[in-house]
């Protein structure tokens, strides 16, 4: 696979860990 693919995959799941991160949060503050 080539890097830049693997680059940007890596981006897509670091963005979902990080709004599902997010919405844990606000879910557990609320």
């Amino acid at each position: 696979m080539p890097v830049a693919i693997m680059n940007e995959r890596l981006a897509d799941t670091i963005e979902l860990f990080s709004e599902i991160a997010g919405f844990l949060d606000s879910v557990g503050l609320a």
